[in-house]
């Protein structure tokens, strides 16, 4: 399992949006599953609502 610990200065937020982006380079992820999740402090995480874009 990969691992990657995104902050806050990693995602975008368009003006005419209310979500926030994150460009992740697909030769960082390959072509394997992919979950994501919010630290909810620093050994627990939980499942937020996402869109992935292709």
């Amino acid at each position: 399992m990969q691992f990657i610990d995104f902050k806050k200065e990693h995602f975008t937020r368009p003006a005419s949006s209310n979500k926030f982006l994150l460009d992740i380079p697909r030769d960082e992820i390959g072509f394997a599953e992919i979950d994501i999740k919010q630290a909810v402090d620093e050994d627990h995480y939980e499942e937020i609502d996402y869109e992935i874009l292709a």
